[in-house]
């Protein structure tokens, strides 16, 4: 699961406002090849999760009080920015460890623009070769299902991992959103409702999609890189 990496690594990034569109530049990637890489994701959501470096790889496991474990990453986008852009990528498997009762439930996800009640989320089931996008917008709205769909070209082995990436930048009229897996676009569109997601932070998760207890689920995740506008 290892690329060579092309930039420098930031283990810290507090991200400004008012940037332009024409290029992306990564401000944090995690390879994981160390363990100070996984003590900078928090966790966020769930009972008892766990979190560890594993060959290299980040892996999150679930407990038995929790049906998602949710960690962000050290990226914050500055107070200042009221509709902060991000692209938000990783390769995202589990673990054979899975208790095989499980496995079909079990799916991994990136978050963007997140808070403790909102964000925009990509779900992938790789057991099911399944796909959800998620909008949880700010304010006191329910969380809701923006598309969602079956490919061939998820992969279903726990030993091949799954390119999700997930792009959230402000435009004018709203917020371009464009969800990709392995490479290929399964949303996208723009976001003109008048509460779209805005929070500062960048999260992954793993978690069981019946929303029961997903104990003794494992996600593993690897190259999570962020970019922002240059």
């Amino acid at each position: 699961m290892k690329r060579k990496l092309t930039a420098a690594i930031c283990s810290v990034a507090v991200l400004g406002a008012g940037a332009a569109y024409a290029a992306e530049v990564p401000v944090a990637i995690y390879p994981f090849t160390s363990p100070g890489d996984a003590a900078l994701f928090i966790k966020v959501k769930g009972g008892k999760c766990s979190r560890k470096p594993v060959a290299g790889l980040l892996s999150i496991k679930l407990g038995s009080d929790s049906s998602e474990c949710a960690y962000r990453s050290s990226v914050i986008a500055d107070s200042s920015d009221t509709s902060p852009s991000f692209d938000l990528s990783a390769n995202a498997s589990y673990s054979a460890k899975t208790p095989a009762t499980l496995k079909n439930k079990l799916y991994t996800a990136l978050l963007t623009r997140a808070s403790a009640n909102e964000h925009y989320e990509l779900r992938v089931v790789p057991a099911k070769q399944r796909w959800i996008m998620l909008r949880d917008p700010a304010g006191s709205g329910a969380e809701a299902v923006l598309k969602s769909g079956a490919a061939k070209f998820i992969k279903l082995n726990p030993a091949k991992p799954n390119a999700l990436r997930l792009r959230t930048f402000a435009i004018a009229g709203g917020v371009s959103v464009i969800a990709q897996i392995n490479g290929k676009t399964v949303y996208s569109a723009v976001d003109s409702s008048p509460q779209p997601p805005a929070g500062k932070f960048n999260e992954i998760a793993v978690g069981s999609k019946s929303g029961t207890t997903g104990s003794g689920m494992i996600g593993l995740f690897d190259d999570v890189s962020i970019r922002i506008p240059a």
